[in-house]
């Protein structure tokens, strides 16, 4: 059996943040968050004289994020980042997931919505937004985790 050097922990614990005034505001209840990072498209230089394609990579383009959680209108929490969702704000983001790495990072938020209703399971809601930008990785203790 392989050694195992590095703890792998669960999603469980992830927090997920909103900058409120000068400080990073935990959202309640959040169930997804969707994936976290960018990426560059391929772009094709190839010129016609050639038989094979060639690429050079593109820019950065952050993921399109679907923020899913428990509609509990009495968050006042919640209430900022709904507003902040229904006016199509953009604004400073950081999730802390439970192995101490952080990611921070700027969002277009574009709208909000209440799923539709289960008549066995908790009211749900989501807020569509786009990353911009690059992520800023770090971790809990303020070290840079270059990932």
């Amino acid at each position: 059996m392989p050694e195992v050097t590095q703890p792998v922990v669960l999603g469980a614990g992830t927090k997920f943040k909103m900058k409120i005034g000068e400080d990073y505001t935990l959202i309640d209840d959040i169930e997804a968050i969707g994936d976290t990072g960018s990426e560059a498209p391929a772009v094709e230089r190839a010129g016609l004289d050639q038989l094979s394609k060639r690429y050079i990579s593109g820019m950065i383009d952050g993921d399109d994020k679907d923020i899913v959680f428990d509609y509990n209108k009495e968050s006042t929490n919640q209430q900022a980042f709904r507003v902040a969702a229904k006016n199509r704000e953009v604004r400073d983001f950081e999730i802390e997931f439970p192995n101490g790495v952080t990611a921070r990072f700027e969002m277009a938020l574009l709208g909000f919505r209440v799923n539709s209703p289960e008549k066995e399971n908790i009211l749900k809601a989501t807020v569509k937004g786009k990353m911009s930008g690059d992520v800023e990785w770090g971790s809990v203790n303020g070290q840079s985790q270059g990932d």
